[in-house]
């Protein structure tokens, strides 16, 4: 998954096209973003025919919000935020997640080699996290500690990946 880079006065623009009610501007919004929502979609919800439908959904959520666009502070961390949340939601209670190690395209391979910088605990929290939105409790379950060291756990990660944020190694991402 190949994660955009940060909103920039083309983004600004296609927002105030998208505002005016440009169907072009959903169109560049799309095919600038659609690829990375399905990605993330794909990963946290595991099915790849409901991942399709969340991105249509988004955008027409969007659309359907189009003045509010070009006021939108970081237009897409907010996407990016808002698929996670619709893949977590969509997810059946008795599926099963895709697991951490699950294969990846090779866009999503270099987007994640900073993972391997990270103790395999800090990892493994920081995945169960993000990808399955599982609170603390159910985490330290999972892998068979605590709660405070589940946080610690997840402490490392954010503490080693705040420098990678703040070099820009990740566009369209800040911390």
């Amino acid at each position: 998954m190949t994660v955009p880079g940060p909103q920039n006065a083309v983004d600004a623009a296609l927002l105030r096209d998208l505002a005016a009610g440009r169907l072009e501007a959903l169109e560049a919004l799309y095919d600038r973003l659609a690829e990375c929502l399905y990605g993330l979609a794909v990963r946290v919800c595991g099915n790849e025919t409901r991942a399709g439908e969340i991105v249509e959904h988004l955008f027409t959520e969007v659309w359907e919000r189009r003045e509010r666009a070009a006021t939108t502070v970081e237009f897409v961390p907010r996407m990016l935020a808002r698929c996670r949340e619709m893949a977590l939601g969509s997810r059946a209670s008795s599926a099963v997640a895709v697991s951490a190690t699950a294969s990846l395209t090779a866009g999503e391979t270099a987007n994640r080699n900073f993972l391997d910088q990270l103790p395999p605990d800090a990892r493994a929290a920081i995945e169960i996290a993000y990808f399955e939105g599982l609170p603390v409790h159910a985490i330290a379950a999972r892998m068979g500690t605590t709660r405070t060291q589940v946080l610690d756990h997840l402490r490392v990660s954010l503490d080693g990946l705040r420098p990678l944020l703040d070099r820009g190694v990740f566009p369209g991402v800040g911390s």
